[in-house]
């Protein structure tokens, strides 16, 4: 139960609205009610209690439900929340979308939220490729596999990575993926410096967008991780001492730098990074948003299109040579048919991809630099962790990158900075062994070119099948991961049953300040807002 949150669906305005029991929404909406029926002004704390007994009844005597940010899976269909003032979603089947009134899925809409367009028929996904600043075919193929797979209510999810130097569009790239796929009146944010605030904007937003984005942390690293193959966070309610609020979440994710931010390879390898060109004539942007206006319905229309056709086909994607993120590459497989023509395999364009980030890693990284350096006229090598740093240290590649903070300052320490390479020197084939011993010695390691001597006891490993075995198993859960949890559902008795508490409740001569965050989620319904509570 600690993990459930309190939800109530009601007909508001003569639509379906669902909304958290404790949020300022509902408490608001109480008050108006009240007012509606009674012209009176209910006091501060009988909403309160009102509050804390529809959450409890709802707990203890409702059912429970899912519920949604933007994007929801149900009956095998997708819904889209477009978020408009009549809350009309966008349903579709393996067969066909359209848009429906008052659908029965629990959508909660965020402050922030901004409303989709109706979609249009008869568009092309090669609509938007001139407001996108890419490279070449191969480039836009992968920006529109991330759109495809962020439509998805189910992940794991890629990260979008933009990489480019001043002028190259990046901002204007991570709002146009961000209006096609969750717009939000903040489209762009920065990347706050802890996890807490990451997953706190998590809560808020279905995909999250950050932009001029100088440096990312080992902590913020493993942070989008969870986000991208789910992870939760958890902290202490307010004025308790051992109650937690829990954050669960797993979702799209997009950063935008002039560096390269993806230095740990856990996150590199989760990433779709495109390297943006330098643009030699500008436009006013304002000319840009007009002209994208006019196609936004028709663009969104076609990613529609492009989920209709992965729905229909997903269930016959086979293939024995996934690569890591092996959901999502199966995802863009079963669209392939909608998606523009390539004359190379998707599977190769995303590995090429792939490859290029480790290259870019290798670059970047002076651990792998000097690994790569003391090998370069060896095919093995074999010593302490003591020996490895020193003869690590002393490589040309990394003299003057040895004083970094980065570079371990210990030999206990090297074993974490040569797993962290690990992946990326298997590309260039080189093995590393750790915790061999000789005679009872002191524990050695060994670096090793590929092909060059098989180890004792083990096989040769090619780098996706390293990948492979180092992979969790991925859940096969078709549906998303609700980080708001369940909710539960009573008939408008429950309203009506407070009917006497409201209305002859004497003022209060000072109203209760609510701090704390409630737990629980659930659901009752309301079938006429006019009916007296």
């Amino acid at each position: 139960m600690g993990r459930e949150q309190a939800f109530v669906v009601l007909t508001m305005h003569g639509h379906r609205e669902t909304l958290k029991v404790r949020s300022e929404d509902f408490k608001k909406y109480l008050k108006w009610l009240y007012y509606a029926t009674y012209k009176k002004v209910v006091p501060g704390y009988v909403i309160q209690e009102v509050v804390e007994l529809l959450e409890a009844k709802a707990i203890h005597e409702g059912s429970e439900e899912p519920v949604f940010k933007r994007v929801a899976s149900q009956d095998n269909c997708i819904y889209l929340d477009i978020g408009d003032k009549g809350r009309s979603v966008i349903c579709i089947t393996p067969e066909e979308w359209h848009t429906v009134q008052n659908a029965t899925v629990n959508f909660i809409r965020k402050d922030s939220q901004e409303a989709l367009p109706f979609p249009l028929r008869g568009g092309s996904i090669l609509d938007l490729k001139p407001f996108i600043n890419l490279r070449n075919d191969d480039n836009f193929l992968i920006f529109v596999s991330y759109l495809i797979r962020a439509l998805c209510p189910w992940g794991p999810y890629p990260i979008l990575n933009l990489r480019g130097g001043p002028g190259t569009a990046k901002s204007t790239i991570l709002q146009i993926a961000k209006k096609l796929v969750d717009p939000s009146f903040m489209p762009v944010r920065k990347l706050p410096e802890n996890d807490r605030d990451i997953f706190i904007s998590a809560s808020n937003a279905w995909m999250l967008a950050y932009d001029n984005v100088s440096k990312c942390s080992e902590a913020a690293s493993d942070t989008l991780c969870m986000l991208s193959t789910g992870g939760g966070f958890g902290t202490r309610v307010l004025f308790t001492n051992d109650e937690e609020l829990f954050i669960k979440t797993l979702q799209p994710v997009a950063i935008a730098g002039i560096t390269n931010l993806i230095a740990k390879g856990d996150l590199a390898e989760r990433c779709l990074t495109l390297v943006l060109p330098k643009i030699v004539k500008h436009r006013p942007e304002k000319d840009l948003w007009v002209k994208f206006r006019a196609v936004y319905p028709a663009i969104l229309g076609s990613l529609c299109d492009v989920l209709v056709c992965a729905l229909r086909n997903i269930s016959s994607v086979k293939s024995d040579e996934l690569p890591r993120m092996a959901d999502y590459m199966e995802w863009i497989l079963a669209a392939k048919e909608a998606l523009p023509p390539s004359p190379r395999g998707f599977l190769d364009i995303y590995r090429e991809n792939q490859n290029a980030l480790v290259e870019v890693a290798l670059e970047t990284d002076p651990m792998a630099q000097a690994v790569l350096s003391l090998m370069e006229n060896l095919t093995t090598w074999k010593g302490t962790a003591a020996e490895a740093l020193r003869d690590l240290g002393k490589q040309p590649a990394v003299s003057d990158k040895t004083r970094l903070p980065s570079w371990p300052k210990a030999p206990n320490k090297l074993r974490e900075h040569l797993q962290n390479v690990e992946p990326y020197l298997l590309n260039h084939g080189i093995t590393i062994e750790f915790d061999i011993r000789e005679d009872q010695g002191a524990r050695k390691l060994r670096f090793e070119k590929a092909g060059q001597r098989p180890v004792a006891g083990s096989q040769a490993v090619s780098p996706e099948v390293f990948m492979q075995e180092a992979e969790p198993k991925a859940c096969e859960a078709e549906g998303q991961v609700e980080d708001e949890g369940y909710q539960s559902v009573f008939d408008t008795e429950t309203l009506r049953s407070i009917q006497d508490k409201l209305c002859n409740s004497p003022p209060a001569e000072k109203e209760p300040e609510i701090e704390e965050e409630g737990l629980y989620q659930s659901v009752f319904d309301s079938d006429d807002h006019d009916k007296p509570l």
